[in-house]
């Protein structure tokens, strides 16, 4: 019997790559959250570099997708939303009927609410930027951004932040700070920034029982017309960072009513602490650590009187003194210095200026400083030195570096440089 050939046939070695295993988003999303946000957004940049000109964008949306559950929280903790009018030459222009003049920016934003109303919840900050002219804003415009605002304050139940900012001379805060008083929930606002340009801001500070930190301004029309708030009820809150620039003692007083034993920081302008009652209150601020005001031309003459208001707070730890161009800032300087609380660490006297004599009051005859904690004092240049070369003036420079060989030896320390 014969053998039985088979024939066999040779085939090419080929070398087999292994598959890449697939994306895992749900655990490349785990891995992001534990990720700095700054970190995320490299990635994704990086990834759209590698992918640029490939034409395959798949790794891309896979890192990308995987990213979002990660970084949403941080995309949606602060929106901005935009209200304003385009310039126009006349108000015969905007009354035409085929002018649309109000834009918003919202749109998207609205529309992803009502998609994914789940997202509303991770809003914690808002910001209303309304840019647009008295004469600009009929009451059509009015009644869209009032509806827009009602709609996002219901979507977005934990707003903590708000902050109001206007341009132009409108009036539109007021109807902003109505509508959210009318809410049938106030969101629990903790800090709020707002324009006030009437008592409609009243309402609203009435229904905010956790705020903590507010700034309040006056709209420079009411400055224009040196307009005074009338005195409301007090407000609930109890603050710990409060920016005061209205001239209104009556609103100051509700707003301080819970806040005596809270308030750690105030920035305001002296014309506040010509109010009797203001000065009569300030002693029981036993909380507040840091104080900032702001002295203007007119102020000056009243420099007594705010030297001893600032030296009634017992427990202040840093001073800033601001002062307008003009007029010396030596009297109030001379009147503070032997005045100031022993807690004070650090006294920042800015456009103010201060001579070597007044520096010397820091010191006494045994090269010692009568403030036990003061540590700073920080002088702008523009109030320090002369920029006239005279006698006079190389005098007062060679008495400033003997009154910083002083201050040197007693432990205090004196920056001088621009400020501005």
């Amino acid at each position: 019997m014969g053998r039985l050939y088979t024939r066999r046939h040779q085939f090419p070695l080929r070398v087999v790559k292994p598959r890449a295993e697939p994306c895992d988003s749900l655990a490349f999303a785990e891995r992001c959250s534990r990720l700095p946000l700054e970190i995320v957004g490299f990635i994704i940049v990086e990834t759209a570099k590698l992918q640029y000109g490939k034409r395959n964008v798949a790794p891309f949306c896979l890192i990308s997708k995987a990213s979002l559950p990660g970084v949403r929280r941080e995309l949606y903790r602060s929106v901005s939303m935009s209200y304003r009018y385009w310039d126009v030459d006349s108000r015969e222009e905007l009354l035409e009927e085929d002018f649309q003049g109000l834009v918003m920016n919202d749109a998207a934003f609205l529309r992803t609410l009502k998609e994914a109303p789940h997202l509303g919840a991770l809003v914690r900050g808002l910001t209303l930027d309304l840019q647009f002219y008295e004469y600009l804003l009929p009451e059509e415009g009015t009644d869209e951004i009032r509806s827009s605002v009602q709609t996002i304050f219901g979507a977005c139940a934990n707003i903590s932040q708000l902050e109001v900012r206007t341009t132009g001379d409108g009036c539109p805060t007021d109807y902003i700070a109505e509508t959210i008083a009318e809410l049938e929930t106030t969101p629990p606002l903790e800090e709020l920034d707002i324009t006030c340009f009437g008592t409609e801001i009243d309402g609203l500070l009435g229904r905010l029982p956790k705020l903590r930190n507010l700034h309040l301004r006056a709209h420079f029309k009411l400055w224009a017309m040196g307009h005074r708030f009338p005195s409301p009820p007090p407000f609930p809150f109890s603050l710990q960072e409060l920016k005061y620039d209205i001239e209104s003692p009556g609103v100051f007083q509700a707003i301080m009513h819970n806040s005596h034993s809270t308030l750690r920081t105030l920035n305001t302008t002296s014309s506040l602490f010509l109010d009797k009652e203001v000065r009569t209150a300030l002693p029981s601020f036993n909380a507040l650590k840091a104080l900032d005001v702001k002295m203007y031309i007119t102020d000056h003459k009243h420099s007594k009187r705010t030297a001893f208001a600032i030296s009634s707070l017992p427990s202040l730890q840093t001073l800033s003194v601001h002062s307008s161009p003009g007029p010396s800032g030596a009297p109030l300087v001379d009147l503070l210095i032997p005045r100031l609380p022993s807690s004070l660490q650090t006294l920042d006297l800015a456009h103010i200026p201060v001579d070597s004599t007044s520096i010397n009051r820091f010191i006494d005859r045994d090269h010692a400083t009568p403030l036990p904690n003061l540590r700073l004092v920080r002088i702008d240049s523009e109030g320090w030195a002369s920029r006239k070369a005279t006698q006079k003036a190389e005098k007062e420079r060679v008495q400033r570096e003997l009154a910083l060989e002083r201050c040197e030896i007693a432990g205090l320390e004196v920056e001088v440089g621009r400020r501005y």
